[in-house]
Formats: structure tokens, C-alpha cells, sequence
């Protein structure tokens, strides 16, 4: 691949019909997305009770910031983005474990993991 260039999905998938799994599938071939039936069970609330909670972000915001209008501009300028699990296609590869991708108007963004 070229210097300077980034490998993008556009040009296996369509960015406006494709879903985020098929756009992250695209981007990552070795890689899988994980049904969203699978990920339900990890998204059950924790067993334990949390020891504390920090004050909601907003609140804090207009403590400190007053009414200032910036948070609520910045948080509509991030637009769509989808956050996708995906795992190795391979035996071979799964002690590598999970990554997220994060998918925005048809191309993958950012990965974690």
C-alpha cells in the first residue's frame, strides 16, 4: 500500500447501503462481527452495586461553564458513529481476543482492542 494512504472499506462495500458489521467486515477481512445476539448477553447489568457515582457530565458543565452552549454543539457535530465487536475468523488468531470498530458514514474510524 502506498505511503499516505489509509485502507478504507468504500471500495467493498457501498458506504450508504452497507450495514456498520458489513462495513467493518469489509475493512478487517480476517475479522468477523459478532451477532448482536451474542453481545446481549454480555451487556446484563453487573452483579454487584456500584461504591459510588460521579455527578452527570452535563451538570458538571453548567457548574463550572454556566450555559454555555458548546457541549451540546460538539455533541451533535460527531454525527452517526456505530461501534462494532469483531473477532478473528481463525482458531489460529483467537488469543488475540476481541476489537471494536467504530463506524461512521461507511468506513471504519477508529478500532480498540
Amino acid at each position: 500500500m502506498p505511503a499516505g494512504k489509509k485502507r478504507t472499506a468504500e471500495k467493498n462495500v457501498s458506504g450508504k447501503d452497507a450495514t456498520a458489521e458489513q462495513v467493518a467486515e469489509a475493512a478487517k477481512p480476517n475479522w468477523r462481527a459478532v451477532p448482536r445476539e451474542v453481545m446481549r448477553a454480555y451487556d446484563a447489568p453487573p452483579a454487584a452495586a456500584p461504591d459510588a457515582t460521579a455527578p452527570e457530565l452535563d451538570a458538571l458543565h453548567k457548574k463550572y461553564f454556566g450555559d454555555a452552549p458548546a457541549r451540546a454543539a460538539r455533541r451533535t457535530a460527531r454525527g452517526d458513529v456505530q461501534m462494532v465487536v469483531m473477532e478473528p475468523k481463525t482458531a489460529a488468531d483467537t488469543r488475540v481476543g476481541r476489537k471494536t470498530a467504530l463506524v461512521s458514514e461507511g468506513k471504519v474510524i477508529g478500532e480498540q482492542g
